[in-house]
């Protein structure tokens, strides 16, 4: 069986890659990817062309093989295509405008409402 032709990364998001390569001839053959993020360890998947493969970290290069398998015989490999995932985004916390009314007994605080998740949990005053 050839080695898979075309491979290629088409998209990429912080945790997710995404590739594409032309199909076996051959029918009943599943797709494996072959890919070792720099400085790690050689990792596998089995994955269907155009859809993602996630669990990877952001900003890493995956250098990335892939063949094909029938009856649990591997093809030889395509050649290596180097993918890089985003940058993790950095979350930056709404604005909060405080506001405050005092007296000699009480003190009032007011402030905008937070949307979102993950931004915010509780208040400590001080």
């Amino acid at each position: 069986m050839a080695a898979p032709v075309n491979f290629q990364n088409t998209a990429q998001s912080e945790s997710s890659l995404t590739f594409t390569w032309t199909a076996s001839a051959t029918s009943g053959v599943t797709a494996k990817l072959y890919f070792t993020p720099a400085m790690g360890s050689e990792l596998s998947t089995t994955l269907t062309s155009g859809y993602p493969v996630e669990g990877f970290s952001g900003s890493t290069i995956y250098n990335t093989q892939m063949v094909f398998i029938k009856n649990g015989v591997e093809s030889d490999r395509s050649t290596v295509v180097s993918a890089t995932t985003q940058a993790a985004q950095t979350q930056v916390p709404p604005q909060m405008n405080f506001n405050h009314v005092a007296s000699d007994t009480s003190i009032n605080l007011s402030w905008n409402a937070v949307t979102g998740s993950g931004y915010l949990t509780y208040f400590v005053v001080y």
